[in-house]
C-alpha cells in the first residue's frame, strides 16, 4: 500500500515537473541601450500576454485586452522585436530596465518560472541576472544590470557599485553593515531567505527592490541618507518584490517601513540615535496632521504625494503605534507573513481575517480619533475624545516637584476625563504616541503657560524670533475670537488677505462648541516664511479640523505677499 501510494506521489511530481514551462529567449542589448529580444515558446500555438508597449509583428494575432496595460496574443513558436528602453537608467557606464520586457503564457502569467536568458552586450558586462542567477524561478521577467561595475562580498551579499563611483565605497560599505545586520533581524521573525544581489547605481528613482535583486539609487549616499533606507528595503524581501506583496500596494511599502522603524528602535541605543528617532518620528506624525482616517489608501490611482503620506508615513505610524501597545504584534505579522509566504499575493481583508482570527483587532478600520485638553472649573482640567470607541490612553504628570509619573484612563467622547491640577504643571497626552491620532498640535498642557504653541510635540517658541513668536500669537489670538478684528499689527496686510482671513475664521468658529484647542508655528528664513498649524476640536460634533497656513513676507519682514493653506 505504502509502495502504491509513493509511485501515485511520484506521478503526481513528475506531472507537476512536466506541467512547469521554461521562458525562452535570446536579448542584446543593442548600440542604442535598445533590447532586441528573440523569444522562443514549446508549442506552434501558444496564448502570450505582453505588456502594450511592445509591437509585434502581423504573425502574431492580437486576442484581446487582458489589462489597461497587457494585450493577449496567438502566437507561434517563435517572435521576435524590440523595446526602446526610457534612456533615464542608461548611459555610457551601466544600463538598468525594470520593465516587463518578455511575452509569458497566459496560464502561467502569476506563477513562478524557470527563465532561460541568453543576454549579451557589446558595451556592458551583465551583472543581472546571470546564469547562476536564473537557477532559482521567478514570477516577472528579471530585471537587467549591465554595465562597468566592481563587487565585493560580505556576510553572503554580492555587492556591485559602479567603477566611477569608487569615492562612494565607504558610504557602500557602511550601508552594508545595515543591511546584514536588518536581514538577521528580519529573519528572527519571518524565515530565513536567500540573499538577493545587491547594486549601488545612481538610477532615476528611488532604490527598487524585486525579485532576488535590490538596486540602491547610490545618489542619496552622496549626503546622509535617511537611516530607514537600508532596512526599508531588506524588509521588501519578505514583504515586497521577493516576498509578499499586498493588493493594497501602500500596505506593502508600510509594513517595510514599519519594519525598518523596529529594526532602527532594537539595534541603536546611542542619545544621539534616540533624539534622531524621536525627531524622525515627530516628522512624520507633523505631515499626516489633520488625516482622520484611512479610507482611500487602497485606491491604486492616488496622486503620488497622497500616496507617499499614507505608505511612508500615516500607515506604518498606525502600524508603530500598535507595537508600542503591543510587543507581540510584530510576531504576529511574521505568523501572517509565513501562513501567506507561498501564495506570494495578499490583501487587507485576508490580513484583517488573520488577526481576528488570533483575537487581534482589525487594521486601518476605524477611524482616527484624537485626544485634547479644555478647562473645566477651578483646579480642575478635562481631557476629551472625539471617538466614541473606549481608548486606553496614556496621560504622563509632572508635578511641581518636577515629579513624573504614568497611568492611563479609559476614555471615549461619552464623558471627558477630569483632572485635579493642583500640584500638577504639565501633562502630556500619549507620550509615547501608542494611539494614533488626527493631530498632536493639543497633546501638551501647562501650568506656568498655556499658550496655544506651546501645547504641540513639534516645534518650540523658544527656536522663533522675537518678531515671528509676537506674529504667531497675534494670529492665534485674532482666530479664537470673533470679535478681535486685529489680524497683527507687525504686518501690512492687504485687503484681498484681510478678508481671506476672516473668512476662515469665520468658518472655523462657526460654532461656540468649537474650541482653538492647540498649534505650531515655524519660521524658515530661507523661505522667509511663517508656518502656522492651528487645530479646531468641535466638542459638540466630535469633530476636529486643522488649518495649515503659510505666510510669504517680504525681504525685511515688514508686508505679508502671500497667504496660502491648507484645509
Amino acid at each position: 500500500m505504502i509502495n502504491k501510494i509513493l509511485t501515485f506521489l511520484f506521478l503526481i511530481n513528475f506531472s507537476i515537473v512536466l506541467a512547469q514551462k521554461t521562458v525562452n529567449a535570446k536579448i542584446i542589448i543593442d548600440e542604442n541601450n535598445n533590447l532586441k529580444i528573440s523569444e522562443t515558446f514549446a508549442s506552434k500555438k501558444n496564448i502570450i500576454i505582453f505588456p502594450n508597449y511592445i509591437t509585434l509583428d502581423s504573425s502574431a494575432k492580437f486576442l484581446s485586452n487582458e489589462t489597461s496595460n497587457l494585450k493577449s496574443y496567438d502566437v507561434s513558436d517563435k517572435v521576435d522585436y524590440v523595446i526602446n528602453i526610457d534612456k533615464s537608467n542608461a548611459n555610457n557606464d551601466f544600463f538598468i530596465t525594470t520593465i516587463r520586457y518578455l511575452g509569458l503564457e497566459k496560464s502561467d502569467f502569476t506563477k513562478e518560472k524557470k527563465f532561460n536568458l541568453n543576454i549579451s552586450s557589446k558595451d556592458y558586462n551583465i551583472i543581472f541576472p546571470t546564469e547562476n542567477d536564473l537557477q532559482r524561478k521567478y514570477i516577472a521577467t528579471p530585471i537587467i544590470v549591465a554595465g562597468k561595475f566592481k563587487n565585493f562580498e560580505v556576510n553572503g551579499f554580492q555587492v556591485y557599485y559602479l567603477e566611477k563611483e569608487n569615492g562612494l565605497l565607504e558610504e557602500i560599505k557602511k550601508a552594508t553593515e545595515g543591511m546584514s545586520k536588518s536581514f538577521e533581524f528580519f529573519s528572527n521573525y519571518f524565515g530565513k531567505k536567500e540573499k538577493p544581489k545587491i547594486i549601488f547605481a545612481p538610477i532615476n528613482g528611488p532604490s527598487i527592490t524585486n525579485e532576488n535583486i535590490i538596486i540602491y539609487n547610490s545618489a542619496i549616499f552622496k549626503n546622509d541618507a535617511p537611516r530607514t533606507t537600508v532596512s526599508h528595503e531588506i524588509a521588501h524581501i519578505w514583504f515586497g518584490g521577493d516576498g509578499i506583496i499586498f493588493k493594497e500596494n501602500s500596505l506593502t511599502e508600510a509594513l517595510a517601513e514599519f519594519l525598518a522603524f523596529e529594526y532602527l528602535k532594537a539595534t541603536y541605543h546611542s542619545e544621539n540615535f534616540n533624539k534622531y528617532f524621536e525627531d524622525l518620528i515627530g516628522y512624520k506624525q507633523f505631515i499626516t496632521e489633520g488625516k482622520k482616517s484611512f479610507v482611500g489608501f487602497a485606491n491604486q490611482n492616488l496622486e503620488k504625494n497622497e500616496k507617499k503620506l499614507f505608505s511612508y508615513n500615516l500607515l506604518p505610524l498606525y502600524l508603530y503605534s500598535k507595537q508600542k501597545n503591543d510587543a507581540n504584534f510584530i510576531n504576529i505579522i511574521g505568523e501572517f507573513y509565513k501562513y501567506k509566504k507561498y501564495d506570494r499575493t495578499t490583501s487587507l481583508d485576508e490580513l484583517n481575517f488573520f488577526l481576528q482570527s488570533k483575537g487581534y483587532e482589525t487594521l486601518f478600520t476605524d477611524k482616527i480619533p484624537d485626544f485634547y485638553f479644555s478647562e473645566c472649573g477651578k483646579s480642575k482640567l478635562c481631557i476629551n475624545s472625539n471617538s466614541e470607541k473606549i481608548y486606553n490612553l496614556e496621560i504622563e504628570s509632572t508635578t511641581m516637584d518636577n515629579l513624573n509619573t504614568k497611568k492611563n484612563i479609559k476614555i471615549s467622547n461619552k464623558s471627558p476625563e477630569i483632572i485635579d491640577i493642583n500640584n500638577i504643571k504639565k501633562i502630556t497626552l500619549d507620550p509615547e504616541y501608542k494611539i494614533q491620532q488626527v493631530s498632536r498640535l493639543n497633546d501638551i498642557w501647562n501650568a506656568e503657560d498655556n499658550n496655544i504653541f506651546k501645547r504641540n510635540r513639534y516645534f518650540s517658541t523658544a527656536k522663533l524670533n522675537p518678531k515671528m513668536l509676537e506674529i504667531s500669537n497675534e494670529i492665534g489670538n485674532y482666530l479664537n475670537n470673533l470679535d478681535n478684528n486685529e489680524i497683527t499689527k507687525n504686518l501690512v496686510i492687504d485687503e484681498k488677505d484681510k478678508v481671506k482671513f476672516k473668512e476662515l475664521k469665520t468658518k472655523y468658529l462657526i460654532s461656540k462648541s468649537i474650541i482653538l484647542s492647540g498649534a505650531s508655528s515655524s519660521f524658515s528664513e530661507k523661505n522667509n516664511s511663517l508656518y502656522l498649524n492651528f487645530s479646531f476640536n468641535d466638542k459638540a460634533n466630535n469633530d476636529i479640523n486643522i488649518l495649515k497656513m503659510t505666510l510669504k513676507l517680504d525681504n525685511q519682514n515688514q508686508k505679508l505677499e502671500s497667504l496660502e493653506t491648507e484645509e
